[in-house]
């Protein structure tokens, strides 16, 4: 797993000799969204268990017969989308069918599934596979020039750089994920988190697959 560009941000941020001082101005947290990315790297493994385990797939619908004799069996259909929550934290959950609802008569290849959380509502949804507090406060930071969107220049040049390493933290991170579950399921996106390159710097942003009109914000 590539965890280079998550360890060189946790240097910047530890290594800025104003890290404590500028916290209350930052365009977002940059300590959260560092712990919380760590957490992730470690602990997607669990989340996706429910993907992986046979005993949720309706393997009367992924099995068919031969003609010639024997059995084939296709992976099931998983549908994945990326969001930020209205408290500006980045979510990655999955469905198990190619519309959003809340109530599913049909799980498609599936036997279980659900988006529930836990006692008291403060657990995430058991269909969450990734929740990293602060992220999307980070995306917003770089719509909003006014709210201090870094220019790549004089001092402030290490956060720069430090929101450019998060940035593609994260999309390892997914391509991990999506690598992974690979093996296992067809994976079909909803919406996805896009990092594209250009030169030195980097654009990413949320794109929404049936409109594909989301604009990539540029870093750097």
């Amino acid at each position: 797993m590539h965890m280079e560009d998550l360890l060189l941000a946790i240097r910047a941020i530890e290594d800025n000799p104003r890290r404590f001082l500028d916290r209350g101005t930052r365009p977002y947290n940059t300590d959260l969204v560092c712990s919380d990315l760590k957490r992730a790297y470690m602990s997607w493994q669990f989340n996706v268990k429910p993907l992986v385990d046979f005993f949720s797939q309706d393997l009367r619908k992924l099995i068919t017969k031969r003609d010639g004799g024997g059995h084939d069996r296709r992976k099931p259909k998983a549908y994945f989308t990326v969001s930020v929550t209205s408290k500006g934290n980045f979510a990655l959950d999955w469905y198990p069918r190619e519309y959003v609802s809340k109530h599913y008569d049909d799980l498609g290849d599936w036997l279980m599934w659900s988006d529930a959380r836990g006692m008291g509502g403060d657990w995430l949804p058991e269909n969450r596979l990734l929740f990293v507090r602060g992220f999307g406060d980070l995306l917003k930071s770089l719509k909003n020039e006014d709210k201090g969107r870094v220019t790549g220049d004089g001092e402030d040049d290490w956060q720069d750089e430090t929101t450019k390493r998060l940035v593609l933290a994260m999309r390892n991170l997914l391509d991990n994920i999506y690598e992974f579950l690979g093996g296992y399921v067809e994976v079909v996106h909803f919406s996805d988190f896009v990092v594209e390159h250009h030169g030195a710097s980097i654009a990413c942003g949320i794109v929404q697959y049936e409109d594909d009109t989301e604009e990539l914000e540029k870093i750097g």
